[in-house]
């Protein structure tokens, strides 16, 4: 069951506040989550983690899954970690996210 957002905090990590579209993301390395809105509530639909959230959200192979899931109400949120949490690290933390929140696309 996907939970829901409360602010700008993921479990214990500070996301920036959602955008709308991907391009509004930075060519930065991070964890993202991407969102369905539902009104006020915004539902964790999926997580992942890259060098450039930008790009790897604007070309993730499960972009399609998530319009269909969300039917065109996406958001987006960062969690930028640049050079200070490693590339496992970030796996780390969306393994936790899923964990917890088991969201409706990606690995389950």
């Amino acid at each position: 069951m996907s939970t829901r957002s409360e602010g700008n905090t993921i479990l214990r990590y500070d996301f920036e506040p959602a955008v709308a579209r991907p391009e509004e993301l930075r060519d930065e390395g991070g964890v993202f989550v991407v969102e369905k809105i539902n009104g006020d509530a915004h539902i964790i639909v999926d997580a992942g983690h890259g060098d450039n959230v930008r790009a790897d959200v604007e070309s993730h192979a499960r972009r399609g899954q998530w319009e269909e899931t969300a039917i065109g109400n996406l958001a987006f949120r960062a969690f930028y970690t640049g050079d200070r949490i490693s590339a496992a690290g970030r796996r780390e933390i969306v393994e936790e996210i899923r964990r917890e929140t088991s969201p409706a696309c990606g690995p389950g």
